[in-house]
Formats: structure tokens, sequence, C-alpha cells
């Protein structure tokens, strides 16, 4: 069977049963002394054999020289250790918010560590499931930021899973390590399809496109009624005419686009949902008023940046796996 040093915390952390530190109420996780494990690397044991090999030569020949040379490397070792273990002691780690995504892009969950009780930690990495680590430093009663990427392969709630902190500080002979979970997650949308299919009813088939009053596109001139703004008086035609002329402005009414369900009933069910998502996107580009039909939920008609979360959010959790 083979066995890596990097994947042996985790299968120990198994093997023994011993808890992985969920986050307290207010998020944030710290690092107590029964929370960090410690264990050699690949450098730290041969450190050990090489000195090890030292202390016999040593011993065979009666060579004073030889004695505190390896007795030095062995206190060398001790110390790393314990500043290796002190580097994680009492530091604080909380889940910051995570972006939406598409399926198929990289999620970014961000990490603050808190360092308000100890001295500056240097080299401290932090690692999710499968992906390569992110170093940091800590300063002295201070805070970083630090953003983990992880693919979301698929749509739905992407939790940010097991997170690995560790530091090989000072010399690379030990790595003290523990294993949190953060209280964090990331909204996957699906994938857009790479190209819009034409439904049953093709955008653009709505309601005629209209307009209302407003402030947006300038319309024309009127008279002057009693009341009207200062701001919307036309003085130049005012000045040319002499009488009182306003301004007269209009907001667009776009047409109602509905995106359905079963406007693609000859596709799988992750295809639908990407073929919707693209209709989302280009309805929202193009200015359209739009809803949504999916079996069991209904989103009615509107646009902007919130309804565009809305109309994906439904699509990202529609039979989502949980």
């Amino acid at each position: 069977m083979h066995l890596s040093l990097t994947s042996l915390p985790h299968k120990l952390h198994r093997l023994l049963g011993i808890e992985r530190r969920r986050a307290g109420r207010d998020g944030a996780v710290e690092l107590g002394q029964r929370r960090i494990f410690i264990l050699p690397t690949r450098y730290g044991l041969l450190f050990g054999l090489l000195t090890f090999v030292m202390l016999i030569g040593a011993t065979n020949y009666n060579n004073s020289a030889g004695f505190l040379l390896s007795f030095l490397l062995i206190g060398t070792a001790l110390v790393s250790m314990l500043h290796a273990y002190r580097n994680m002691l009492r530091l604080s780690f909380r889940a910051g918010r995570a972006g939406a995504v598409f399926r198929g892009e990289t999620a970014l969950f961000g990490v603050a560590l808190d360092n308000g009780r100890g001295p500056e930690r240097l080299g401290i990495g932090l690692q999710l499931a499968g992906q390569p680590p992110v170093f940091t430093d800590v300063p002295a009663g201070g805070h970083v930021a630090v953003e983990l990427p992880l693919p979301a392969a698929r749509r739905g709630w992407l939790p940010i899973g097991t997170l690995t902190v560790f530091t090989r500080y000072p010399l690379g002979l030990f790595r003290a390590w523990s294993l949190l979970r953060l209280d964090a997650r990331c909204l996957v949308y699906p994938a857009p399809a790479p190209r819009l299919e034409a439904p049953a009813r093709r955008p653009g088939a709505g309601t005629r496109r209209d307009r209302r009053p407003g402030s947006d596109d300038f319309m024309g001139l009127r008279a002057y009624h009693r009341g009207d703004s200062p701001r919307h008086v036309d003085w130049k035609a005012a000045a040319r005419r002499r009488t009182l002329m306003t301004k007269v402005f209009c907001d667009p009414l776009g047409e109602a686009l509905w995106l359905d369900w079963n406007d693609h009933p000859a596709h799988d069910t992750e295809t639908r949902l990407g073929l919707l998502c693209r209709g989302v996107l280009w309805a929202e580009e193009h200015g359209y008023d739009y809803g949504l039909r999916l079996p069991g939920t209904l989103i009615e008609t509107g646009r902007g940046e919130e309804h565009r979360h809305r109309c994906l959010k439904a699509l990202a959790l529609h039979e989502a796996p949980t």
C-alpha cells in the first residue's frame, strides 16, 4: 500500500478517530495545544538517520568531538520541533464569504488568520483537499487574509471541506499540522451553454417594447405646467419662443421574456439548466424583463443583479446533489 508523508496526517486522524476541529459559534477556530500534531518530514528523517550514524561512529571510536557534534545536532532538532509547535499555537482562523461561480470555474474561499496573542508567525501553510498549499506570514498582534482556490466541479452548494493548516518552520525538519472544518460554502451556478438555443418562443417574441415616463431618454418638449421642475425647463427654447417649454423624458419598457423548462424537452437535466442559464445571462445583457419557470419553481419577471442572482440560484439548486 502506498503511503506518502503528505497523506500520513489524514490517515492517522482516521485511524485514531481524532475529531477535526470545528468552528465555534462565532465561526472562528483557535488552535490549542491538544489540536496540534507533529511528525518529522523526510528531511527530518534523513537528518535523524545521519545523526544516529554519527553517534554510533563516535561511540565506536570514543571520539569526543563526534559526541559533541551529535548532541548539538540532536538539541538543534528538539529546539526546531518546539518552534514549529509554537509557530501554530493560539492562531485563530475564520472563513469569509466566497462569491458565486459557474460550474467549471474556480471558487476562491477567503480565510482570515488572526494572531492576537503571540509573536510573528512565519511560513504558515493552508491547503484544501487535492489543492496546492498557500503560504503566508502573520505579523505579531495582527491578522492577514488569504484566498484558497477550489475547483467547482458540480453545481449547487460547494463546501470548503477540510482545511489543513501546517508549518515546517524553522528548519523544515518537523511538520506541525492541524485539520479544521470551517463554516463556509460557495454557490455554484450551472455552466452556461455555449450558445442560446431558440426556445418555442424566441427571445424578443414577448410584448411590444413600449415607453413610460421616466428620466433616461429624451422624448421632446411640451408646454410648461405649474409645478414642473426648473431643471427640466428648456431655457434656450424659452428664450427663442418667449414661452416656457419643459423637456419630457421616458424609460423604455423591455419585452417580457419567459425562460421555461419545457422549452427544451429534447435535452437532459444538466443541458436544460445550461441553456436556461445562458438565457438568463442573455436577457440580462440585452435589458429584457425576464422570468423563470422550473418544475416546482416560478420566478416572476424582472431584471437587475438581484433578480439575476435569484434565477441563477434557482437553476443551481434545482435537484442539486446534497
